[in-house]
């Protein structure tokens, strides 16, 4: 019987990765009609799609050297490759998340005059940088050098807490970017529908 999930990953990991392309597309076009000039968030953005499209090569890499198979079937020299290249997309993944909710934070500050959302802005940018360094930091080094990527074999931390921690803050942080714009566009003088098109406008940067 046939316990391989590999094509399912593969088949998941093109399909988000062609989705974030096309977010990213979508927000520049919406963009490029509406503001037409290039900011700080774009670049942060661009950024995070580069970061996004390396940690999906990862999760290709790692595929192929044996993820989604039972690990007692890998040789040894497919199963270091495969945890290598795990440790490759954990590190990549957090950046990639860290611009995209920068990116967010950018355009806050770049379109309100008002001095509450920009002291918002800058604390959960604050947030966000602790986040992102201390998630970082943690997944460099879950295990003692220098085989950092061996978390079966090597000496290593609470990889549950390690992920408890990340997703749980990760969620917390992107609560708080969809509540700042929502805030920000119920105090707009204008129509329902505009408010929703205004939202939806941050809600392809927090995507």
């Amino acid at each position: 019987m046939d316990t391989s999930i590999k094509p399912a990953i593969k088949v998941m990991t093109i399909f988000l990765l062609i989705t974030s392309i096309l977010v990213v597309i979508a927000r520049g076009t919406t963009k490029a009609v509406i503001v037409r000039s290039t900011n700080i968030d774009d670049y942060l953005i661009a950024l995070s799609l580069l970061f996004n499209i390396g940690q999906s090569v990862a999760v290709f890499f790692q595929t192929e050297n044996g993820y989604g198979i039972p690990s007692k079937t890998l040789s040894l020299s497919s199963l270091s490759s495969e945890l290598k290249s795990e440790y490759t997309a954990t590190l990549l993944y957090i950046p990639s998340l860290f611009f995209a909710k920068l990116a967010v934070l950018a355009l806050i500050k770049t379109i309100t005059p008002n001095r509450w959302d920009q002291r918002a802005a800058y604390s959960l940018a604050a947030l966000v940088v602790l986040w992102a360094a201390t998630g970082e930091f943690a997944a460099a080094f879950m295990c003692h050098v220098p085989n950092t990527w061996d978390w079966p074999n090597g000496q290593c931390n609470d990889r549950h807490a390690f992920w408890n921690y990340l997703e749980v803050t990760n969620i917390l942080t992107d609560t708080a970017l969809i509540a700042l714009p929502l805030i920000m566009t119920s105090r707009i003088q204008t129509s329902m529908a505009k408010k929703v098109s205004i939202f939806s406008f941050f809600a392809l940067r927090i995507m």
